[in-house]
């Protein structure tokens, strides 16, 4: 095997092991807003919903992908105001069951202000 098709395969099962960390997983914490506010993070294969407790009501979903250690967001639906073009881009910090999402860029300050240097746990 060359050089190059190893190099593509490794890259390709790195970007795959990095959305396998997420998908289908649920993480909960709280969101930093003005009130501490408890939240799910539910991953799917590629969107993820945000859920408010205790009421479990739906506030929030996005796309996301993962190549290496950055969470790309994008908003789908909800109720924050970022708009569905604008991507955020965020720096994983995942410790085994603990995850913090530290925001590298992201337009949208809504979102940033709100999920970035909150730790979340994972629900088992």
């Amino acid at each position: 095997m060359n050089k190059f098709l190893l190099s593509a395969v490794l890259i390709f099962f790195a970007v795959l092991s990095g959305k396998a960390q997420f998908a289908n997983t649920r993480w909960t914490g709280e969101a930093n807003s003005d009130q501490p506010v408890s939240i799910i993070w539910d991953f799917k294969t590629d969107t993820v919903k945000i859920y408010m407790l205790p009421d479990s009501s739906l506030v929030e979903t996005m796309t996301y992908k993962v190549e290496d250690t950055v969470l790309f967001l994008k908003k789908v639906s909800g109720a924050s105001a970022c708009d569905d073009v604008v991507v955020g881009k965020y720096k994983i910090d995942l410790k085994a069951d603990k995850v913090i999402f530290l925001t590298i860029d992201d337009p949208c300050e809504h979102r940033s202000e709100g999920i970035s240097k909150e730790t979340y746990s994972m629900i088992k």
